[in-house]
């Protein structure tokens, strides 16, 4: 966060909502600043900030995983969005949104007092606004008139992708270590989504030497599977012991007024929650949530979601 960031309530949340999708996050000033930290601006500036802060934190697992994209290929984390789409000429002139990753756009409310932004999405695919689910397409020559509100700035998950996020709050990334994963499962307008989650000690250069996980996701034909992440020739496999779980999967694309059966490897069944009252992010919005699959992350595993509620069992 700049030290040139304003000292009134409404530019400095924003600048904590547009600063948690930025690779690095802190704050910044200098001796002969204000002061701006996050209570000085009245409770209800706070509490935003506050979810903002948490925001970042649940989406470390996503950034730490781009970040190991980065060390092995040199592909920025936060790139312009003819970055992913170089086709789409009309993006070129597209200055303030970016994507965080392949997975996430964002679009910075910049303009004090906005009432509402116009957001270019990319054409030829669907996506889904970050804090209630609904699903947009992306048509060209027409930006999506997004309402302003102060409880977070426009953020869209793309169609196709899985970010992983872990969403209990904690008060440190060491008090995060043993939390399980949330996975959000975006779909395309095929009904599919691919992603993946890196982690390592979160210390050392062990990794150099194999000590990591890197496990791929994929949502096709209504399974969702987990397994290793090839490598790049001379990178040593990945052989961390771990005990973290994938507790929660969040799917964006199904219908969410019908119901749903999930059943992972072992025929083991899962409840599912679907509708306009389910825990998107911060709020409430609209999705299929897959709760408590206790899937390991370091083993393959499978889930698939088919319609109908599951058989009630005789008593």
């Amino acid at each position: 966060l700049p030290a040139c960031l304003p000292t009134t309530a409404c530019p400095a949340c924003s600048w904590y909502q547009l600063g948690i999708y930025y690779p690095f996050f802190r704050g910044h000033a200098h001796l002969e600043t204000q002061r701006r930290e996050p209570w000085l601006f009245g409770e209800d500036t706070t509490r935003r900030i506050r979810e903002a802060i948490r925001g970042r934190y649940a989406l470390l697992p996503y950034i730490y995983t781009l970040f190991r994209h980065t060390n092995q290929t040199g592909v920025p984390l936060m790139r312009p969005l003819w970055f992913d789409f170089p086709e789409q000429t009309r993006l070129y002139g597209v200055e303030e949104e970016f994507l965080l990753g392949p997975a996430i756009l964002v679009k910075p409310v910049v303009q004090a007092g906005a009432k509402s932004v116009d957001v270019t999405l990319p054409e030829g695919g669907v996506w889904y606004e970050a804090l209630g689910g609904a699903a947009f397409p992306g048509k060209a020559g027409k930006p999506l008139a997004t309402a302003v509100h102060m409880d977070a700035i426009p953020v869209f998950y793309r169609g196709g992708h899985i970010v992983p996020r872990r969403d209990r709050p904690r008060r440190s990334t060491a008090a995060m270590a043993h939390d399980p994963f949330t996975l959000v499962v975006a779909l395309d307008a095929d009904g599919k989504a691919v992603g993946d989650l890196y982690i390592d000690d979160g210390r050392s250069f062990a990794f150099a030497k194999g000590q990591y996980l890197h496990r791929r996701f994929i949502f096709e034909h209504g399974v969702l599977t987990c397994d290793a992440v090839p490598q790049p020739t001379g990178t040593p496999p990945g052989t961390l012991a771990s005990k973290l779980l994938i507790e929660r999967i969040i799917l964006l694309g199904l219908p969410a007024d019908k119901a749903y059966t999930a059943r992972s490897t072992g025929s083991k069944t899962h409840a599912v929650i679907s509708g306009a009252g389910v825990d998107v992010r911060l709020a409430k919005g609209s999705a299929v949530v897959v709760r408590a699959v206790n899937l390991p992350l370091a083993s393959d595993w499978s889930l698939r979601v088919v319609e109908g509620a599951a058989p009630v069992a005789a008593e």
